[in-house]
């Protein structure tokens, strides 16, 4: 008789009916699960690699520093790989220098009575006498700035009266150590005398403003828009440039720079934004008169002008200004109503400059206020030149060279050749004089180590009184050169900070019947330390009165 019996039996080899049934009466233990090949997942090289703030965390400043290009499209990481980058080199520069913990006035005062003075530190004193205001550096007398005071040595070089037992070796030492610690120390204090920062920066509390006020005129998602298009016309511009630098294109027009939104994210949502933080809802001209500061990082601005020739002539109005570290409201380089314009001739392209009211401090970061009109003829709309809002890291930028950034408008660009010079002190020249016959008088300055010149003053002057005031920026340890052409007939002064006059015409000036004066001041001040560590300069330099 045949079995008619069926067993079946899994992949295991086990019967399921059997197995299932002793299973439901708890005879057999659970049936495992069954196998699973895991999905497949290709190979991600670490270049393709989706990069966060944990994989930023992670690099070199090397390779942090080689990434600034791989991080235009993403704004959060490109500002998080930035952050990172300065973490490190300030825990770099806390190893090597130390770091710094912030005291009072008393406590450095209790510090320093309690403590072994240092066998480096070299004391020189000097007591402040009544007369002192009346004293004054290579040429006759003039009064002491108002708010500056009186400025601390600015050369800190050893005196001549270093003990005979010093060696060479050890002053050298000590002129190295004391410049680097001149230049790495503290970037921001105040002084202990009279309560004034000696270093241009502004604390976030300060600001007047703590809403955005472009931020109420848009949705988050208008902002987006705006956002984008903005970087999409930088990255057209800065693409169509970097092709013809690899086509070796000449003459090689102007690098772009990168122009802000007029509105981002940040400003809809209330978060700290740029307008908030350089005050651009506050239109007003940044103070006359502020504090000396010790020699930092400044901006000097050669010259302005159209980046192509003119085919006509055409006259320009609006404000080209600088909103800064120190007080972010404006300060202007060029500043002209609608009604006075500035007329460019055909066949020049350069815009006449004003002084600024005073020093431009770059330390880190500044950000250009520049809103142009090329004025049109009755009946037609007046065309835009450029308007709109640049931030210049000083972190990435070349300090001691001659740069050259172009704000690329819709109809011409505007050329801006500018330095950023560091450890640099802001210097006034002034010139007053009297002339009975109107000359053609042109006066220039420049700083060693540039070629560039800077347009003091280019026109007749007859009449008695104040010629011009410019202020200027000029490296602590570098010499001002001020030339005046004039009947053809070239007359050349030298000024160096500390010293005062080093070269001066032999002859007066021909044309100037009674006098002329020119007086150029030092505005600077020392590091904040007791009256004891450092010695006192007058900083205030009058000279070259030359009477017929």
């Amino acid at each position: 008789m045949m079995d008619y019996r069926f067993v079946y039996k899994d992949v295991e080899g086990t019967s399921t009916q059997w197995g299932d049934s002793q299973r439901r009466l708890g005879n057999l233990p659970p049936k495992p699960e069954p196998f699973k090949s895991p999905a497949f997942a290709p190979k991600v090289e670490a270049d393709e690699q989706p990069k966060s703030k944990e994989w930023l965390d992670a690099r070199e400043p090397e390779e942090l520093e080689e990434l600034e290009d791989d991080l235009d499209d993403d704004r959060f990481l490109e500002q998080y790989r930035k952050m990172r980058l300065a973490e490190l080199r300030e825990a770099a520069k806390a190893a090597r220098f130390g770091s710094l913990v912030p005291i009072t006035g008393s406590d450095f005062v209790r510090e320093e009575e309690q403590g072994e003075p240092d066998p480096k530190l070299k004391i020189i004193e000097r007591p402040v006498e009544d007369g002192d205001e009346e004293k004054t550096c290579g040429g006759g007398g003039g009064e002491e700035e108002k708010n500056g005071g009186r400025g601390d040595t600015v050369d800190e070089e050893d005196s001549e009266d270093d003990s005979e037992e010093d060696s060479e070796e050890d002053s050298e030492e000590d002129s190295e150590e004391d410049s680097e610690e001149d230049s790495e120390e503290d970037m921001r204090g105040w002084d202990e005398e009279d309560g004034n920062p000696y270093l241009p920066v502004k604390w976030p509390w300060e600001y007047p403003l703590h809403i955005c006020p472009e931020g109420q005129k848009y949705t988050l998602e208008e902002a987006k828009e705006i956002v984008e298009s903005t970087w999409e016309r930088n990255g057209d511009l800065l693409s169509e440039w970097s092709d013809l630098f690899n086509n070796n294109t000449t003459p090689l027009p102007a690098l772009p720079l990168r122009v802000l939104p007029r509105v981002t994210k940040n400003c809809v949502s209330g978060d700290d934004c740029y307008h908030v933080q350089y005050w651009i809802g506050d239109t007003d001209e940044t103070a006359l008169d502020h504090p000396y500061f010790i020699p930092c990082e400044m901006m000097q601005v050669f010259s302005l002008g159209l980046s192509s020739p003119l085919a006509r002539p055409i006259n320009i109005y609006g404000h080209f200004s600088v909103r800064d570290a120190w007080e972010p409201l404006r300060n202007y380089l060029f500043n002209r109503s609608r009604n006075d314009p500035a007329m460019i001739s055909q066949g020049c392209s350069f815009l006449p400059l004003c002084s600024p009211c005073r020093g431009i401090y770059v330390c880190p970061y500044f950000l250009m206020d520049v809103n142009l009109w090329i004025k049109e003829e009755e009946g037609s709309p007046d065309t835009p030149l450029f308007s709109g809002y640049v931030e210049i890291d000083t972190s990435f930028a070349g300090f001691g060279s001659v740069l050259i950034g172009r704000f690329q408008g819709e109809v011409y660009g505007v050329n801006m050749i500018f330095a950023l010079l560091g450890n640099s002190i802001e210097t006034v020249i002034e010139v007053n004089a009297e002339a009975e016959q109107p000359s053609d008088v042109r006066i220039s300055a420049s700083t060693s180590g540039f070629d560039e010149e800077i347009s003091l003053y280019d026109g007749k002057f007859c009449g008695s009184g104040s010629m011009f005031k410019h202020i200027v920026a000029v490296k602590k340890q570098e010499e001002l050169h001020v030339v005046l052409k004039m009947n053809e007939s070239t007359y050349k002064w030298t000024f160096k900070a500390g010293i005062g006059v080093v070269i001066a015409p032999e002859h007066p000036v021909s044309g100037f019947t009674q006098y002329f004066v020119m007086n150029v001041s030092f505005r600077t001040k020392g590091k904040a330390a007791s009256a004891w560590q450092w010695s006192c300069i007058c900083n205030d330099v009058r000279v070259s009165r030359m009477c017929l």
